[in-house]
């Protein structure tokens, strides 16, 4: 995904110019405004399930209803060498993770990001996609993304002041940052 979010309260100034802005949705409180976005596309509903691109999707990390276990039964199905960030980035596995949430939700479930699919048992596949979910969705209700190892490669470890690490992973080369001491 290119650009970025901003969550912002109503009647605040962004902090980039609004030309950039592609999407803008409203509440009441505040406004998220995707800025440079490389695509937007609105669709009727009934056209989602014919669509492609969006039928490949795995279920959504906000659904209200996310039936995690069959998150989890889809994370079986791919290459099991494959290594636990780069497989919650995998928006055909599970849809909406990004590279925040996917360092974040490993920390908070204090699971090594580079774990092979393989060395994960099911309970650890959900505390890593339940930490994800809960991040989100309090980023969400909050306006702002938590920030306890995410690009802050060589700073303390919030949990065991040991030095934080950051490394591209995966095919995307995504930078995953996480603590090598206390994520096992």
């Amino acid at each position: 995904m290119g650009g970025s979010w901003h969550i912002y309260p109503v009647c605040v100034r962004w902090r980039k110019p609004k030309h950039l802005a592609w999407v803008v949705l409203g509440g009441e409180h505040h406004e998220a405004v995707q800025f440079n976005g490389p695509t937007v596309r609105v669709l009727r509903t009934r056209l989602l399930a014919r669509d492609p691109k969006l039928k490949a999707l795995g279920p959504d990390i906000l659904a209200p209803e996310l039936d995690i276990a069959a998150v989890v039964a889809r994370l079986r199905r791919t290459r099991h060498d494959r290594g636990l960030g780069d497989a919650l980035l995998d928006q055909n596995l599970v849809a909406g993770i990004g590279n925040i949430f996917k360092s974040e939700g490993c920390w908070r479930a204090a699971l090594d990001p580079w774990r092979p699919l393989s060395d994960l048992t099911d309970e650890d596949l959900k505390l890593a996609v339940s930490a994800s979910r809960d991040l989100m969705v309090a980023a969400v209700a909050e306006g702002r993304a938590p920030k306890k190892v995410y690009r802050r490669a060589g700073q303390p470890c919030p949990r065991c002041r040991r030095q934080l690490r950051s490394l591209g992973q995966g095919d995307a080369n995504r930078t995953t940052y996480w603590c090598p001491n206390c994520q096992e």
